[in-house]
């Protein structure tokens, strides 16, 4: 699942910025030809924080994997709801990322596990 892309987020002094609208250009995936910035790793997922916008909850989280200096803005509703209960800030999840993405905008995450 793509992250959601909304406006920059700060919270409790963390800024994070929204990756792009999703895309998918899985065609030549199918055929098994994956390119670099889009295969899929399992990786470390942390929550730094949590919070609500104009009655949406969204989380703000960090994938060290892939840039362990950038908060990423991720809706409650772009994880499966047996892992929201889960999303606390300090809380380290497991997700399939693609951390060869080059930009925020070509990050999606599947495949989350509690840890």
């Amino acid at each position: 699942m793509k992250a959601n892309r909304s406006s920059t987020t700060q919270l409790n002094g963390l800024v994070a910025d929204p990756p792009a609208s999703p895309t998918s250009t899985r065609v030549n995936e199918l055929a098994g030809d994956v390119q670099p910035n889009r295969r899929l790793w399992r990786t470390l997922v942390r929550i730094e924080a949590v919070g609500q916008d104009a009655g949406t909850h969204f989380f703000l989280a960090v994938v060290p994997g892939w840039d362990s200096s950038r908060s990423i803005r991720l809706s409650f509703q772009e994880v499966p709801e047996h892992i929201r209960a889960h999303l606390k800030p300090g809380t380290r999840l497991h997700a399939r990322v693609n951390i060869g993405a080059e930009t925020l905008e070509e990050l999606y995450f599947e495949d989350w596990e509690a840890s």
